[in-house]
């Protein structure tokens, strides 16, 4: 598929459409995201990952739980 054809059929810019496919981590709005869910009739997880720098692995991990020293 072209892009200048899932512009046309989805409404959004194909220089959006562009930057999406040819640039790693690009700032994606989520109405693009929605658009181009309903056009394609998949889930958001279709299209995207959601992949963790390595620096982000430290605060991603689970944070061990307080204890409120009220109870």
């Amino acid at each position: 598929m072209q892009l200048q054809d899932l512009a046309s059929a989805t409404g959004l810019n194909r220089m959006t459409l562009s930057k999406l496919v040819n640039q790693h981590g690009p700032n994606v709005q989520t109405h693009v995201l929605d658009k181009l869910c309903s056009y394609f009739g998949c889930r958001i997880e279709d299209l995207v990952e959601h992949v963790a720098d390595a620096g982000d692995a430290a605060a991603a991990a689970p944070q061990p739980a307080t204890t409120n020293p009220r109870e």
